[in-house]
């Protein structure tokens, strides 16, 4: 795996191997099939259908910046692509933004998604790890936020060294009218666990 371009291959405990890689053109469709699973399964997601682009070139439009080439050094983002294609080829997904300004270019953003029916898979680890070795040559710091009813993330994110940080009461509203509360974490690079 090279710092800038990392890949790796990955047999889940399906049995299925799929490759994680940079983003591509060619991956947009099935980033946008991924997205509107996330969005219809509803957990630990903000956003509401009609809040996803339509088309590919909408997602385009939203992801053109990840397209971009020399963009390493603002992030990355990730796709799982099942090999050998499949109804679902595009597994999970995750990205990392670093922050703009010069003060906090050492702090990084993430976010991660696993389609639902390859969760519990090994998927998030390796989607993870992938991101976090290229954090860890970049960034000091990487944050998330992660919906507090969504246990398996937590202990997912738990699992690779972000502590929780603080609350955010009442942040999500749940299309029934009720809120959720959205925890805020983190994972230091010198407090960084490794991944069993």
């Amino acid at each position: 795996m090279t710092e800038d371009r990392p890949s790796r291959r990955v047999t889940l405990a399906s049995g299925l191997e799929a490759d994680i890689r940079p983003l591509l053109r060619r991956d947009l469709s099935g980033v946008l099939t991924l997205e509107r699973a996330l969005v219809e399964h509803g957990e630990g997601m903000v956003r509401g259908p009609e809040e996803l682009p339509l088309s590919e070139e909408g997602w385009a439009r939203e992801l053109s910046s990840w397209l971009s080439p020399g963009n390493s050094e603002h992030g990355l983002y990730v796709v799982a692509r099942l090999r050998g294609g499949g109804a679902v080829p595009v597994l999970g997904s995750g990205e990392i933004r670093r922050l703009g300004p010069r003060r906090v270019r050492h702090v990084g953003m993430l976010a991660l998604g696993v389609h639902p029916a390859h969760r519990r898979l090994g998927l998030g680890a390796a989607l993870m790890t992938t991101l976090l070795e290229w954090a860890d040559a970049r960034l000091h710091r990487v944050e998330l936020a992660v919906q507090s009813s969504n246990r398996a993330a937590r202990a997912l994110y738990h699992r690779f060294g972000f502590v929780e940080e603080g609350r955010r009461a009442d942040f999500v509203r749940r299309d029934d009218g009720t809120y959720e509360a959205d925890i805020i974490m983190a994972r230091l690079r010198a407090s960084a666990g490794s991944e069993a």
